[in-house]
């Protein structure tokens, strides 16, 4: 192989390299639709959390987030099922780069942990999100 394609081979690498940490780096997604809330994050993880499961929406400083039961973590995102003493085993799919998340509490329990963009992204979605359950038919959700 002559030396113009093993520099076009390392600049394709390079290129690669870039778009999958970008893809890594990015920001958690959200899609509202109309029964659910879907969180996608890092490596396809993603939840969905239906709107008339949730009892309560609160914005929290981030704890430690304990370990992970399933799912994964890098420098920048953690999701899956992790478990700490603040929330017991939770959802979870949120960026390292920020200290705040969405803490949406579920009429049986159980809890999902994210955070959106940067930290006032994520305090916006905390602001919108009871209007979008109330849209929706959940005119009981409590916000803490």
């Amino acid at each position: 192989m002559g030396k113009r394609n093993w520099i076009l081979m390392a600049a394709i690498l390079v290129i690669l390299t870039l778009v999958s940490t970008l893809n890594k780096e990015g920001a958690v997604t959200l899609n509202y639709t109309e029964e659910a809330l879907t969180v996608n994050g890092a490596d396809g993880y993603s939840f969905q959390v239906a709107y008339d499961e949730i009892a309560s929406v609160a914005l929290e400083e981030l704890p430690d987030l304990g370990t992970a039961v399933e799912g994964g973590s890098d420098a920048a995102f953690r999701y899956g099922v992790w478990e700490n003493d603040t929330w017991g085993e939770y959802t979870l799919c949120l960026t390292t780069t920020m200290d705040t998340c969405v803490v949406l509490t579920l009429l049986d329990g159980g809890v999902y942990v994210f955070n959106y963009g940067d930290e006032d992204g994520t305090q916006a979605v905390y602001e919108d999100l009871p209007g979008v359950l109330a849209e929706y038919g959940n005119d009981w959700v409590e916000v803490e």
